[in-house]
């Protein structure tokens, strides 16, 4: 009778073993935007799946787990971001990728509605390190978006940032 519970006692020991060596973290950015916006992301720590990204074809959009939320009204190169959540995510091009948002959030397993994602004038790098979690920031922009507050997602090799302001 013992030795049918050891598989489930052998499991038990290795997920708890491997979820208590690998943690995960919910994190909150928090930022005033030169508007005086109110803007914060809440996301969860992943590692970063490079596999996962090599599958993804150009033009699809790809919707993080992370959530930006602004008080007020944003303005976001030729649009205005209402105040609201947003989900971060990516559209993969050619040879690089574009920031976008996704109003409140995809359901679960659905494709987004392409036609609501929002791209953001964004600088794309494969060359600003490697992040082994998933990272989001709200910082001043440098480059091409020099003079604007932006939005970043760093997964991987891969350096996102988006303009906001």
């Amino acid at each position: 009778m013992k030795i049918r519970y050891l598989p489930a006692i052998a499991l038990f020991l290795g997920a708890s073993a491997t979820l208590l060596s690998h943690p995960h973290l919910n994190k909150m950015v928090k930022a005033t935007l030169p508007s005086k916006v109110e803007a914060s992301i809440k996301y969860y720590t992943v590692p970063a799946n490079m596999e996962h990204v090599k599958r993804v074809q150009v033009g699809d959009f790809i919707p993080s787990r992370a959530v930006l939320s602004l008080s007020g009204d944003t303005p976001a190169g030729s649009t205005t971001l209402k105040a609201g959540d947003y989900t971060i995510g990516a559209v993969r091009n050619a040879g690089d990728w574009t920031l976008a948002l996704y109003p409140g959030k995809p359901a679960r397993g659905m494709a987004p509605d392409k036609s609501k994602v929002i791209s953001l004038d964004s600088s794309f790098s494969d060359s600003e390190g490697t992040a082994h979690h998933v990272s989001y920031d709200l910082a001043p922009g440098h480059g091409k978006l020099e003079g604007k507050t932006t939005l970043i997602w760093h997964f991987g090799n891969l350096y996102l940032a988006g303009a906001l302001q």
